[in-house]
């Protein structure tokens, strides 16, 4: 592929979702591009460049390759914890009833935990609403699938297994599946953060977990301010624990909830 269109894919990729590629992932847009050529969607790697901007189903096709949907079961399990055994009980006695979206939610694990943990703790579910929303469409069927291998689980604490333990079954090779009224609690849709969250929310809860370290950090307020767009006030915003260094640029306040960095939308910003 020539540099110059390589460029002009990265500048793309920007602009329209957010996501960085620095030179050294150039292999990864390279490749990638050409799988689909090979599919039939160019004739050469150059000219798909070319072609992509206008071609809005083609571009989704490659947003599925390049976006990697690294999640797992009962991820930094203690936030769930908390979401699940205090902010959500909060939620339901100040408002009555609480929205929570999983935001960048890959192929369901967390929004699954979530409904698993919020089972376990006897919360009213008829109370509760649950949303995963993400970029990657088969990764959105996946999810609604609710078929997870191994891989999914591997690092789960004992105590996270116990509890994923009863809300799921055995399948073939190692696999597990989410009992059916663990996915019937959770809707995923399709949405590019970048773009907003127009027809989504108000939320109550928002989990935005390891998905701004793959936006470029010069567009990362832009996906905090549509995110507390589409917040109701006081409500709750929850990072992974690698993006809260980064803090939230005083889009959102933030306090201490049992030794933990959580954030939420109140005049009082950090």
């Amino acid at each position: 592929m020539r540099p110059d269109n390589l460029a002009a894919l990265r500048k793309l990729l920007l602009e329209e979702t957010g996501l960085f590629f620095p030179p050294e992932k150039d292999y990864l847009l390279v490749s990638q591009v050409e799988k689909r050529v090979r599919a039939g969607a160019g004739p050469d790697p150059d000219e798909y460049v070319r072609r992509l901007r206008a071609d809005a189903e083609e571009f989704q096709e490659l947003i599925n390759l390049i976006t990697i949907p690294e999640t797992y079961f009962m991820r930094e399990f203690k936030f769930l914890d908390l979401a699940a055994r205090v902010l959500l009980p909060e939620i339901i006695s100040r408002k009555g009833r609480g929205a929570v979206l999983s935001a960048g939610s890959a192929t369901g694990e967390e929004a699954y935990s979530l409904v698993m943990l919020a089972r376990h703790y006897n919360l009213p579910m008829n109370k509760l609403d649950f949303l995963g929303l993400d970029i990657n469409t088969r990764s959105l069927q996946r999810a609604r699938a609710g078929v997870f291998g191994p891989f999914s689980i591997r690092h789960a604490e004992e105590e996270a297994r116990a509890i994923l333990a009863g809300f799921t079954t055995p399948g073939n090779n190692g696999e597990i599946r989410v009992k059916e009224e663990i996915r019937d609690a959770v809707r995923f849709e399709h949405c590019n953060l970048l773009k907003g969250l127009k027809g989504f929310g108000p939320f109550d809860l928002v989990l935005l977990r390891n998905t701004l370290i793959y936006i470029q950090p010069g567009m990362r307020p832009r996906v905090l301010m549509n995110i507390r767009d589409a917040m109701s006030e006081g409500g709750y915003l929850i990072l992974g624990q690698v993006e809260i260094p980064g803090g939230t640029f005083g889009i959102f306040a933030q306090e201490k909830l049992e030794g933990l960095t959580v954030y939420s939308k109140r005049e009082n910003k950090e």
